[in-house]
């Protein structure tokens, strides 16, 4: 889908993390059920969908305002564990051609940024256990910035980071939030779907919809 075009060249690419480089909603869905089950919860999994591209604090709101009672910092350090122990025996799952996606920015000259809302501490172990971290120019993730997806902060940052106004950056990202936050900052939005089928609504905010990051990061080579 294409809608609008700015006549800006791009120069820079920021990526969100979970859901579009690495293959770890999937598994995060899987833990909280797990945990949840463990101390007799039941989480919808609406509530889990909703979560996506959220930070801590807005995904603590969806939680306890769906489950009456729900010690949501406690489960979620159980869930992390549980998501940690996975990882540090299998490795964080890569989506399919990321690697290929961030290979072809890095050898056209491109500039790139991860964004992710998720806290440094984790963040930066995925990415580093991925060997995807010296991938990338910059890092920011959700507890360096005030406000999380889908306010502009975290991208408006890591543009600053890299040196390049919002206008030069295009963002990929796979959740509503993350398109929502690329178009408030005023940058290219591009999405990857993963778990969420887009919506007529998510497809409005978005400028491309594309079936890959490989193929995402062939279309900002070739054409913006």
């Amino acid at each position: 889908m294409y809608i609008d075009k700015t006549n800006t060249t791009i120069k820079a690419v920021l990526f969100d993390m979970d859901g579009l480089l690495l293959d770890t909603e999937r598994l995060a869905i899987d833990c909280w059920h797990a945990v949840a089950k463990e101390k007799g919860y039941s989480i919808p999994d609406q509530v889990l969908i909703d979560c996506i591209g959220r930070d801590v604090d807005d995904s603590r709101k969806i939680f306890t305002d769906a489950i009456d009672g729900f010690p949501y910092d406690a489960m979620r350090e159980r869930k992390l564990i549980r998501m940690s122990e996975h990882m540090d025996t299998y490795g964080p799952p890569l989506r399919p051609t990321a690697m290929e996606g961030l290979a072809l920015l890095k050898t056209s000259g491109y500039k790139i940024a991860v964004a992710t809302s998720t806290e440094e501490t984790f963040g930066s172990w995925k990415l580093k256990r991925s060997n995807l971290y010296d991938c990338f120019d910059a890092h920011v993730y959700g507890d360096q910035v005030k406000r999380g997806k889908p306010e502009p902060d975290i991208f408006l940052e890591a543009a600053k980071r890299l040196g390049y106004a919002p206008c030069e950056c295009a963002v990929l990202e796979d959740s509503f939030a993350g398109i929502r936050a690329a178009r408030a900052a005023g940058m290219i939005a591009i999405l990857v779907p993963d778990i969420k089928a887009p919506d007529d609504t998510m497809l409005g905010y978005a400028h491309h919809v594309m079936d890959s990051v490989l193929s995402a990061c062939q279309l900002i080579t070739s054409e913006l």
